[in-house]
């Protein structure tokens, strides 16, 4: 299981296909500008980081999770690897 971390919504859009479905998604600074769209992946979990939405005015998609920083290191022990998309 892979945590794709994405901080942009171009990061997003190329490399999306590389999600698979056991896998979870996170978006972090800009990328949380995907996080409030429809998102055609199928995945374990999706989220995004409550404070980089709030800052940016986001209100996430319902099907979206926000999570705090110690959500996210906790996350980040609970998967295989780390994959993170610039």
């Amino acid at each position: 299981m892979l945590l794709h971390t994405f901080n942009t919504p171009e990061a997003f859009s190329q490399h999306r296909q590389r999600i698979n479905i056991e896998d979870k998604v996170l978006f972090i600074e800009d990328g949380v500008y995907s996080s409030n769209q429809t998102l055609d992946i199928q995945c374990k979990r999706v989220m995004a980081l409550a404070e980089d939405c709030q800052l940016r005015g986001i209100v996430p998609a319902e099907s979206v999770q926000l999570i705090d920083y110690n959500d996210w290191v906790q996350l980040c022990t609970e998967v295989d690897n780390h994959l993170s998309w610039y």
